[in-house]
């Protein structure tokens, strides 16, 4: 058990040290994640969605070809091996809601790119599963925050706990049927003070659906939703049954990071970008996640794709800058309420 979750942290490492290392030799990141909707039709108490200013954002096909464009203008090499070029169409929204959704991913499939995308589960049918299924797309999460009726639909405020279920389970059952190996299924759990006793039945949920790996996180609360964090001793102690069920039942079980690690040992800083539906560039998707999202993108982020090149934003002073103080262990304005990294400088 042991060796396992050390196993999975290396992995993590590795591909942590891979882009950044990607990015140091070309000189641009190879890790894009791009938000193409601020639209969504759930209303989950602890996300930063319910205080947007701006929920009915899209962005067009054109609008994110522009973002690729820009993308291989700035990293020629990604045209030589784009295999190597991640793309994650994750952001604040419901990507399932951006009727160009499905183009996007098909357009970036025939680029040779790897994707990725997180979704509630709650738009799925035969035919945009199939129509998913046939981009070619790499991954896909799933998030579910529960594995009983009562405690996901209290938190997955507007979803149908049964039809979810069914969704996913209907979805990787149409990818068998399919004969393709892609797209591989995740589900994405989201520990809470609500759900933590759940951690080892969503085991149940994942093998009931098809799902071969559970991602589990411990959540990341601001003021308004402290009431939400788990006791972290007693996810602990869910951690260790859910690892120990999780290799009886032969599934996969990640938990990604639990405490903070020291501003200096961030890597998103040096091999990804983050794009907000507006086009604002952050250094991640983290920055959306500790409150004040709109002020925060709106006022401190590093320059705009639609109205500047990606490549002069990625070496711009203001860039180097902010890199540097992560280097030197100090917390940019757009990182001070990160939870996954902590300042050792002012």
């Amino acid at each position: 058990m042991a060796q396992l979750l050390l196993n999975q942290a290396k992995m993590r490492k590795i591909g942590r040290d891979l882009y950044a290392g990607l990015a140091k030799v070309s000189g641009f990141p190879w890790f894009i994640q791009v938000e193409n909707t601020t639209r969504c039709n759930l209303a989950c108490e602890m996300c930063e969605h319910n205080i947007l200013s701006n929920k009915s954002q899209v962005m067009t096909f054109d609008q994110f070809k522009h973002i690729f464009d820009s993308v291989i203008k700035g990293n020629p090499f990604a045209r030589i091996i784009p295999r190597l070029m991640l793309f994650d169409l994750t952001g604040i929204g419901e990507s399932m809601m951006n009727k160009d959704f499905i183009k996007i991913l098909g357009f970036l499939k025939s680029k040779g790119a790897t994707v990725t995308f997180t979704t509630n589960a709650t738009l799925l049918t035969d035919e945009n599963s199939k129509e998913i299924i046939d981009t070619g797309v790499d991954v896909v999460f799933f998030s579910v925050d529960g594995a009983s009726k009562e405690t996901y639909e209290k938190i997955r405020v507007g979803a149908n706990f049964e039809e979810v279920k069914e969704n996913i389970r209907r979805f990787n059952e149409l990818r068998v049927l399919s004969g393709k190996k892609k797209p591989k299924t995740i589900i994405r759990f989201l520990a809470s003070s609500w759900n933590v006793h759940e951690m080892t039945d969503i085991l149940d949920f994942a093998k009931e659906t098809g799902v071969p790996t559970v991602t589990i996180t411990n959540m990341n609360t601001s003021e308004d939703t402290a009431h939400l964090k788990a006791d972290l001793k007693r996810f602990y102690e869910m951690k260790a049954l859910t690892t120990e069920k999780a290799k009886r039942m032969g599934i996969t079980a990640d938990f990604g990071f639990i405490t903070k690690k020291p501003m200096n040992e961030c890597r998103r800083a040096f091999n990804s970008m983050y794009m907000t539906v507006h086009g604002q560039v952050l250094p991640c998707c983290f920055v959306n996640q500790g409150g004040e999202y709109d002020k925060i993108a709106g006022e401190h982020n590093l320059g705009n794709v639609f109205k500047q090149d990606m490549k002069t934003i990625w070496k711009s002073d203001k860039y180097k800058d902010f890199r540097k103080k992560i280097k030197n262990g100090q917390a940019p304005e757009l990182c001070k309420d990160c939870y996954l990294f902590y300042p050792t400088k002012k």
